[in-house]
């Protein structure tokens, strides 16, 4: 995981090449939005109260996805049940802002290369891919033995 002030331009896949910089960006993107709104929307009015939940819920998001970056960054063991453990958290909380922040993928800003669902990281995804084609060329060879 690189530490940067502005995210990298290429193609997020991987959680664990999500940056600092990427919960930022995705952070500031998200509060945009929703201030423009709040501005917009009476205090009274029931759209503030979902747009302050909106907000809550992104902070607790860009606060767990902070955490584990940090505890990432502070030398866990690769590939250890406490990394995987980080991983799979980072990951979480990563999708809870994709999916906020996708509601204004078709604005100005929205960074379609970085902003998007991530598998875990390579090796793994690479097992899941490996391991689901052996699935389907399972269920193949049963099919044809069934109707044999």
């Amino acid at each position: 995981m690189t530490e940067t002030s502005t995210p990298p331009a290429e193609i997020l896949h991987y959680a664990v090449d999500i940056t600092a910089a990427d919960v930022e960006s995705l952070r500031a993107f998200l509060y945009q939005r929703i201030d423009a709104l709040l501005i917009q929307t009476p205090d009274a009015d029931p759209m503030t109260r979902a747009l302050r939940a909106l907000e809550a819920l992104a902070s607790s998001a860009v606060g767990s996805a902070e955490w584990y970056l940090e505890q990432l960054a502070a030398g866990v063991e690769p590939d250890s049940p406490l990394w995987l453990s980080r991983v799979h958290g980072l990951r979480s909380a990563w999708s809870e802002l994709v999916s906020a922040a996708q509601q204004w993928s078709d604005e100005p800003g929205f960074n379609a290369y970085r902003w998007r669902e991530v598998e875990t990281d390579p090796k793994r995804a690479a097992l899941h891919h490996l391991q689901e084609a052996e699935r389907r060329a399972a269920l193949s060879s049963q099919r044809t033995a069934e109707q044999a």
